[in-house]
């Protein structure tokens, strides 16, 4: 049976708060009480591109970010995938 580090009181509490039950840090992924990376962890899965693409992007602008700002990461987040590409 998996088992959390975190009491259930704080996963409650992190969850009304619209967090990650998990880490606790960012936005959860739409329909999922855990962002892309806890979530790929709880279950043992890989995360697809656009999963990786998201995680990213809410690791970049923190827990409530506003438009502009997730708009920001966005285009910074693509320009670093872009640089990246170019030196392999």
């Amino acid at each position: 049976m998996w088992t959390s580090a975190l009491a259930p009181l704080h996963r409650h509490a992190a969850y009304r708060r619209r967090l990650c039950v998990e880490c606790q840090q960012v936005p959860p992924a739409a329909g999922m009480p855990r962002c892309y990376p806890c979530h790929a962890a709880y279950t043992g899965t890989r995360l697809t591109p656009s999963q990786a693409h998201a995680a990213r992007i809410r690791a970049m602008t923190g827990p409530r970010p506003s438009v502009e700002v997730r708009a920001l990461a966005y285009y910074l987040e693509r320009f670093i995938a872009v640089v990246s590409e170019a030196r392999v």
